[in-house]
């Protein structure tokens, strides 16, 4: 089975505790962690870690720790919000980047990581870049022509910024719909969206892979119940036979 986690921001807790990075390496002792189109063992539980936003917090805190375990994650980035580099003192820039992430415009870019910084986390190997739309819309909330256009354009920059093509697009809020999702699948090999659910392999349900909320356990130095992996597995199903 594949437990594929959602993360935001974590510089909030990770700066008056070591919570992220302890949470971090009891993942990468006990499960293999894997990204989109990795075998997965036939006998134990892979998890694959996704971060929205690309917030900087994610290049001045995570990154870091990813090269320390010598682990892999998934960054997805809105597209259009990116600015190529940023001249500002890195506390300043953790202090923008929960407005950046609520009120995406041009003049918020500096709380986001640059292109410089996603270009250097891309070629070394940890980090997987994935498109989260191109302006971080609601696609499920879009005429066709908006929804095709966030698809084109956030898989034409990534190409363009970083020499390869994105293969897998995170849903922004994490909501689609059975006419967004089969227009996804045309550019992108994976979508995911939230789902509360576990997966049975990257093939997910018709494409669309669920993901469950990581903020729920990882701050408070906890990880998931037995009661809760049971209920993941249950609304696997559930999603499935809604066809959701």
């Amino acid at each position: 089975m594949l437990l594929i986690l959602m993360y935001h921001r974590v510089y909030q807790v990770a700066q008056i505790s070591n919570a992220f990075e302890t949470h971090l390496r009891f993942l990468s002792d006990h499960y293999p962690l894997v990204l989109p189109g990795d075998d997965l063992p036939s006998s134990e539980l892979a998890i694959c870690l996704t971060f929205d936003d690309a917030t900087v917090d994610f290049y001045h805190l995570v990154f870091p720790l990813l090269q320390k375990f010598s682990k892999q994650a998934i960054l997805a980035i809105p597209t259009a919000w990116v600015a190529d580099h940023i001249a500002v003192p890195i506390q300043e820039r953790l202090a923008l980047q929960e407005m950046a992430a609520k009120h995406y415009q041009t003049s918020t870019s500096a709380g986001l990581c640059s292109w410089e910084e996603i270009y250097q986390m891309h070629t070394s190997g940890y980090v997987h870049c994935a498109a989260h739309g191109h302006k971080h819309l609601n696609m499920s909330a879009l005429p066709s022509a908006n929804i095709i256009q966030e698809l084109e354009y956030s898989k034409s920059i990534l190409h363009q910024k970083l020499g390869q093509l994105p293969t897998t697009y995170v849903y922004p809020y994490g909501r689609t719909n059975h006419k967004v999702q089969s227009q996804v699948t045309q550019y992108y090999p994976y979508a995911m969206r939230i789902g509360a659910a576990v997966n049975a392999n990257w093939a997910g349900n018709k494409g669309l892979l669920y993901r469950v909320d990581a903020e729920k356990f990882w701050p408070f130095g906890k990880l998931w119940s037995y009661t809760e992996t049971m209920r993941w597995h249950f609304k696997y199903f559930i999603n499935r036979l809604r066809n959701k």
